[in-house]
């Protein structure tokens, strides 16, 4: 809101991130949380995400003409906006799950999976199925949602969920390569030896 106020040389409206910034900041140093303060920062941040979103709103309306955005912000807002009906859900219901949950900003498509362990009790990113038939890996299943039974892969990182995919094939196709020429130059060997 601060570039789209600067880039129209108009005053930005008044919000109170600051003075909320600082509550949530003092807030988080606090060693021990009542559950009445971690409800009243809860509700002020959605309040404030909420007003910002519609004075953004606002500006957009009013200044059409003069603004245009890429198609990556207008994703990226109602994004943005997903999250926020799914947040006051939560809070007004008192849940800590919904159903579609978005975790990230900017891979909107990954879902958490809860796994149980000690050390990472929720994990993110694509699951793969694989299977392995002398030594070569084929992929039977890949997604992003939160099934439980695709954990044969490293995380990925990338931006976009197809350069994730690509990223995960390809890795796929190396190590397939790299054990097809292992076992040649295995057999090469054992030829020789012979």
């Amino acid at each position: 809101m601060k570039l789209t106020c600067k880039r129209l040389r108009i005053p930005t409206p008044r919000t109170n991130y600051l003075e909320q910034r600082e509550k949530y900041f003092a807030y988080m140093r606090m060693r021990k949380k009542p559950w009445k303060l971690t409800t009243k920062r809860t509700r002020s941040l959605l309040y404030l995400l909420e007003k910002l979103i519609y004075e953004q709103k606002k500006l957009e309306d009013q200044y059409r003409i003069y603004l245009k955005f890429p198609e990556k912000y207008h994703h990226r807002r109602r994004v943005i906006e997903k999250i926020l009906t799914q947040q006051k859900e939560m809070f007004t219901t008192g849940t800590h799950s919904v159903p579609d949950r978005i975790v990230s900003i900017a891979k909107s498509y990954v879902r958490p999976i809860v796994r149980g362990k000690e050390i990472k009790k929720v994990e993110f990113g694509a699951k793969v199925n694989m299977t392995q038939v002398d030594g070569i890996n084929f992929i039977e299943h890949l997604s992003f949602g939160p099934e439980k039974q695709h954990y044969s892969l490293d995380k990925i990182k990338a931006r976009i969920e197809k350069n994730e995919i690509l990223w995960i094939f390809f890795g796929v196709h190396t190590a397939n390569a790299v054990r097809i020429a292992k076992r040649l130059a295995q057999e090469k060997l054992s030829h020789i030896a012979a």
